[in-house]
């Protein structure tokens, strides 16, 4: 069941980011046309209302892959329980390592990439 569930918005994943492709196609089309440039087939200019009609579903469209996306994700951690693994699991491996016993707790005890280089101080300024 959850396998079939992760299958099923793995599809509509595709199936949405072809439709944001598709009405984005479309609204560069129309504004494109609006602003005074070559129209599709040589058609003449759009109306305004087009191009807003457009920006609303390209707006739905990236909604829709956004709940698509969204989807898979929680299809994905209910396969990842139904498997077996305990939902903790999960938060667990996405904790920071604990700094060892007694060792400063703060800034200092990041690694070396982690650490902000130290502030810059300013000369005083001149009246």
């Amino acid at each position: 069941m959850a396998f079939n569930k992760s299958a099923e918005h793995f599809r509509a994943i595709g199936v949405q980011r072809r439709r944001v492709q598709d009405t984005t196609d479309g609204f560069q089309r129309d504004l494109l046309r609006i602003r005074g440039g070559v129209g599709v087939r040589g058609v003449g200019i759009a109306l305004p209302i087009e191009v807003l009609d457009n920006a609303t579903r390209l707006r739905e469209a990236r909604e829709a892959l956004l709940a698509a996306v969204i989807g898979f994700d929680r299809a994905q951690f209910q396969l990842f329980v139904a498997l077996g693994q305990p939902p903790t699991l999960v938060v667990e491996d996405d904790k920071p390592p604990a700094p060892p016993p007694g060792a400063p707790v703060g800034p200092a005890n990041f690694p070396p990439s982690e650490q902000l280089p130290p502030p810059k101080v300013l000369p005083p300024e001149k009246k």
